[in-house]
């Protein structure tokens, strides 16, 4: 489906870890942010790849109540706004799934004629009946596509 990805006020964080152990640095900064009366106000928006036999580098975006200084020692720095526009997203209820996922969006986008940017997948993570829903979005490039 064609959709937009736009949040406010965000915490931009970047870890390389065993996908089995990202959750937990998520856990672990949040901790944080509520013992500084930070808090989370949205979902959770990732991006994801691959850079070695047992890693990935995640780049992480929470959505806060409030704007932050950047915080060097956790390597979290205050992103005022996330925007991608236009996209093409999905949505999934289990992350073995993805990579059929961002498949389907690439033959949609090959359907349509319309080329997606070189930026990666964004997934869009929020708190299922005791699991996770994603919303994958891919962006659209819209350089030289014309608009009449």
């Amino acid at each position: 489906e064609l959709d937009v990805l736009i949040m406010p006020t965000l915490a931009k964080m970047e870890f390389s870890v065993h996908p089995d152990y990202w959750k937990d640095e998520l856990i672990r900064v949040k901790k944080f942010f509520i013992s500084n009366e930070i808090y989370t106000t949205g979902p959770i928006i990732f991006t994801r790849e691959v850079t070695g036999m047992d890693e990935m580098s995640f780049v992480t975006y929470m959505a806060l109540n409030d704007e932050i200084d950047d915080i060097p020692e956790l390597n979290i720095k205050y992103e005022p706004l996330l925007e991608l526009l236009p996209t093409i997203s999905h949505k999934c209820f289990d992350d073995d799934d993805f990579d059929q996922v961002y498949e389907d969006i690439k033959q949609h986008a090959l359907d349509k004629e319309l080329t997606l940017s070189d930026k990666p997948f964004y997934h869009v993570m929020v708190d299922y009946f005791g699991g996770q829903v994603y919303e994958i979005h891919a962006e659209i490039d819209m350089d030289g596509v014309d608009m009449e």
